[in-house]
């Protein structure tokens, strides 16, 4: 797994319409990840893992009801799904 150093970037997930759209947003206190992921036959794949600092996140978030993290004692990390997008900007010498 490795860090990718971009204090601004853009995720994009697809919307279920009859032709291509995506929300995308931008979320601070969030670092992204680069990981390999392995399967049960050897495939290998790179993915986008997201870790959100929820600390500044509103209390009544659908996630604190849903999976039952405490409020701002947490943070929360998944992976993003086949289809969704993040953009980040190209390094730069000042970044690398």
């Amino acid at each position: 797994m490795s860090s990718i150093y971009a204090p601004k970037w853009v995720a994009c997930h697809p919307l279920p319409y009859p032709y291509l759209t995506f929300f995308c947003h931008f979320i601070e206190n969030t670092k992204i990840f680069k990981v390999l992921l392995g399967g049960e036959n050897g495939h290998k794949v790179e993915s986008a893992a997201v870790y959100h600092n929820t600390s500044s996140w509103d209390p009544n978030h659908i996630i604190f009801r849903e999976l039952g993290p405490k409020y701002g004692l947490t943070s929360v990390c998944h992976f993003l799904a086949k289809y969704h997008l993040v953009w980040v900007p190209s390094p730069t010498t000042a970044s690398i």
